[in-house]
């Protein structure tokens, strides 16, 4: 028997934006054999949308996750670069053992980009590709907050040009953590990663947003074929709370306060002679400070809500970002 683990959604409606519409949704039966998220952004003002699905079949030790999302924006202030995108996976993870896990899969994506303004710019580009990736994780602490331990991942993906591909790259990915334990539930968490791409249409990794260097946005100008990130983060307990919103539906249940303070450095490039040049002046370089309360959705689903607020040692750039869930 199935049925919804929960559903969190958020509707708005104005003569100015239109309707904006929101929501998260899970569904699982008893034995935790099938589960089923379901996640959709949409705005008419604007005609965004970004819907995403995917089912996991867990019954043996492997799982079996396969998922589809489809996403159309436009990429400017202007309205005139617009952007649909559809994506389908497929996955299989094996665990070794309770810290170590292997992955496997394929997948498929389908780009299309329209200009109004320049219809001869308009591209479409099909990827077809497989991936395989190793995980090591032995992060943990008390159920609030991860205090110590360290994770390490490593993944590569290629792309192939049959059953309609037009890309061709190889990129490989090393990403690493590691919690040091303070007193007070207290951690220093630091991070560091390497991601590099080759071939005739090598793809980009950006450099900027909440989980990378923040205070950098997400424009073209941040992007590389080859990046090099790394972040020193301190999350000090201010307080432990014991706070519940009664007259909200579903309630939230805040249960501490926590300070973060963050430096984030990172430097990316596309050929030899840029790496060649990097020194730490040229690096991009970000730090700022904010407060993330963990709580519990009616009291049983956690995430973390978090504000912060960074700015740019090399402009005068500054950002503030609201988000649900940890950077890392």
């Amino acid at each position: 028997r199935a049925s919804t683990d929960f559903f969190l959604p958020f509707f708005f409606y104005s003569t100015l934006d239109g309707l904006v519409f929101a929501d998260i949704w899970q569904a699982s039966d008893y034995l935790g054999n099938h589960s089923l998220q379901q996640q959709m952004q949409y705005a008419s003002g604007s005609d965004f949308l970004d819907l995403a699905a995917f089912y996991t079949y867990g019954r043996f030790r492997p799982d079996f996750t396969v998922g589809v999302r489809n996403s159309r924006y436009y990429q400017d202030y202007d309205m005139e670069d617009y952007r649909r995108q559809t994506d389908a996976v497929g996955i299989l993870t094996y665990p070794l053992n309770r810290v170590n896990s292997v992955s496997l899969g394929v997948g498929a994506r389908d780009v299309k980009e329209t200009f109004q303004e320049v219809p001869e710019d308009d591209s479409h580009t099909q990827e077809r590709f497989y991936f395989a990736g190793y995980g090591y994780d032995t992060v943990t602490g008390r159920y609030l907050v991860a205090t110590r331990g360290q994770r390490l991942g490593f993944s590569f993906q290629q792309a192939i040009r049959e059953m309609g591909g037009t890309e061709d790259y190889k990129t490989g990915i090393v990403h690493g953590v590691k919690y040091v334990p303070l007193p007070r539930q207290s951690t220093i968490a630091s991070r560091i990663l390497y991601g590099r791409s080759t071939g005739q249409t090598p793809q980009e990794f950006r450099l900027g947003g909440i989980d990378r260097v923040r205070a950098l946005p997400h424009g073209d100008r941040f992007r590389s074929h080859n990046v090099l990130m790394a972040s020193l983060e301190a999350r000090l307990r201010i307080s432990y709370l014991n706070w519940r919103t009664k007259f909200l539906f579903p309630d939230f249940f805040f249960k501490g306060a926590y300070l973060i303070l963050f430096d984030d450095m990172g430097y990316g490039w596309d050929t030899p002679e840029e790496r060649n040049g990097f020194a730490l002046s040229s690096a991009h370089n970000s730090v700022g400070t904010g407060i993330s309360w963990p709580l519990f959705i009616m009291q049983t689903f956690q995430m973390d809500f978090t504000v912060l607020w960074t700015r740019r040692t090399d402009d005068v750039a500054q950002i503030w970002y609201v988000s649900i869930g940890p950077t890392f």
